[in-house]
């Protein structure tokens, strides 16, 4: 579970870290190395459903398979309520992956 800490409406450095791990058919979690994948993006709803892509880069290597963006300015997270955001990987074969929802709340 990721926690952000209080996020407030104009905050910069906020750090959007997804963790993409691969269940098995016995129902069992393994990390997901991610090094080698084409795109590793952030996908940020806000709170009336609107969606923008982010950048992401790695936050080590990929080989513990953790993307991440870290707002850069004070306009991207600009209203109060409920948002989300989620990650999406394409790897070399050209695979598409999407990560779990994650939710977190804006203050004014």
């Amino acid at each position: 579970m990721v926690n952000l800490g209080k996020v407030s409406v104009g905050d910069k450095k906020t750090d959007l870290q997804v963790l993409l791990e691969v269940t098995d058919v016995a129902d069992v979690n393994a990390l997901e190395d991610i090094s080698g994948y084409t795109t590793y993006d952030i996908i940020l709803v806000d709170p009336n459903g609107e969606e923008q892509t982010l950048a992401g880069t790695f936050l080590t290597d990929g080989t513990d398979g953790i993307s991440r963006h870290i707002i850069q300015d004070t306009t991207t997270i600009d209203e109060s309520g409920i948002w989300s955001y989620k990650g999406t990987y394409e790897d070399a074969a050209g695979g598409l992956f999407t990560s779990n929802q994650i939710f977190f709340e804006v203050l004014d």
